[in-house]
């Protein structure tokens, strides 16, 4: 089949993997339920990065996948994929497409300079959900479903009114200084502890003139020890048997929450992957 990795089994998790230079998808998962790509990168490949197709699942976190002849990533006809804090760069076709896919979760990835940052066609576009992303060069995104004739988005505002998705996402430059050699990961400031970018000095939450936010996404000021990045939450502790943070649920999925320290540095993971519903949850 000429792919590298192909996954035909249910709930099989990928971690680590760098795939290049095939001939078609760099991983496909096909009737593979619970199917996850985890800090994979996924380069110069004659098609896809990672292709989730016809099944109930599939997830895609913390991968890059970079030069890709069509998609970095590419749900179609999967219900209920994820993908999160990804980065999509210089894919030919688009950053991540989704296609008869509804349900799917488009969370906190950094699309750049792909042929289109966000793909969404067939049905179930309007199920789709898409926010605090960061896209940058070309087209935005691209719509068409049966109530859509084609149509291009080129400014993150057409795209917001066009998909009636990422309100809260921004568009800019995200500073990758040497993407042909790996530096695919920005950091916020004031320490970047992955990005080369950063390490000589470049705020890689500066896009377009804006630095990282003075607050979180829910308008909370910071401490002076606290940066926040794109669509963070965050609350200062306030003593045992007291919520610490509260989280604003968007819709029903799953959620990761993680002490850092002010280098940018997990210190404990608390949890990872929990089903939560819509709706506020407190945190203790």
């Amino acid at each position: 089949e000429r792919c590298r990795i192909v996954v035909r089994r249910p709930n099989v998790t990928l971690i680590g993997f760098e795939v290049r230079d095939t001939e078609e998808h760099a991983v496909e998962f096909v009737g593979s339920p619970g199917g996850v790509v985890d800090r994979c990168t996924f380069r110069d490949n004659r098609l896809d990065g990672a292709f989730f197709f016809r099944q109930d699942g599939g997830r895609a976190e913390n991968c890059v996948a970079a030069r890709n002849g069509r998609h970095g990533i590419w749900f179609l006809g999967t219900q209920n994929g994820v993908a999160v804090s990804n980065t999509l760069s210089g894919n030919g076709a688009s950053g991540i497409a989704v296609g008869n896919s509804p349900g799917v979760i488009l969370f906190n990835n950094l699309l750049a300079h792909n042929g289109v940052g966000l793909r969404l066609t067939g049905e179930g576009t309007e199920t789709v959900r898409s926010d605090h992303n960061l896209l940058v060069g070309g087209v935005i995104g691209h719509r068409s479903d049966a109530t859509w004739q084609e149509a291009n988005a080129g400014t993150l505002e057409d795209w917001q009114e066009l998909s009636g998705q990422d309100p809260h996402s921004l568009k800019g430059d995200p500073l990758l200084r040497d993407p042909g050699n790996g530096d695919f990961q920005p950091s916020a400031p004031p320490t970047g502890v992955w990005s080369p970018a950063v390490a000589a000095g470049l705020w890689a939450a500066e896009f377009a003139g804006q630095k990282a936010p003075a607050s979180d996404m829910l308008g909370r000021n910071r401490s002076p020890a606290v940066q926040s990045a794109v669509g963070a939450l965050y609350a200062e502790s306030s003593g045992p048997g007291s919520p610490f943070a509260t989280v604003a649920m968007p819709f029903d999925g799953r959620l990761s929450l993680g002490v850092f320290d002010v280098s940018g540095q997990m210190v404990r993971e608390l949890l990872r992957d929990y089903p939560a519903r819509k709706g506020k949850r407190d945190l203790y």
